[in-house]
């Protein structure tokens, strides 16, 4: 199996980083420069995880990769679909704020899962 080291480092640092996000676009109710911020911030983190996904997974059998992008795009677009419901419930309850808690608690919950791989490598 190959040396995850460099993409786990990248991972956390999006991960970090797509938590700290949510900062400008929740205050972006009040300013379109935050919001436009954090949107084009966002989008660069969400990004750069991606290609770190598909990077890592496409060590674990590059003579799978078709079957390995098939069901990495597949679970891609169900997460996609599961934030686009939740994120309609949220601003449905709360506004853009509901939106934005619901963004930065699923980017915590990306920095715990980071956080667990880690300690369970050790």
């Amino acid at each position: 199996m190959a040396d995850w080291g460099g993409a786990r480092l990248t991972t956390g640092v999006c991960a970090l980083l797509l938590l700290a996000t949510w900062l400008p676009m929740g205050l972006g109710q009040h300013s379109l420069a935050l919001l436009v911020t954090g949107i084009a911030a966002f989008d660069l983190v969400v990004q750069g995880l991606h290609i770190t996904n598909q990077s890592q997974i496409y060590t674990l059998r590059p003579e799978a990769r078709a079957r390995l992008t098939s069901a990495y795009m597949t679970c891609y677009f169900v997460g996609g679909v599961a934030g686009s419901g939740l994120s309609t419930l949220a601003y449905t309850r709360g506004g853009w704020t509901g939106v934005a808690l619901l963004g930065a608690a699923l980017g915590a919950a990306t920095c715990l899962l980071w956080i667990v791989s880690l300690l369970r490598k050790r």
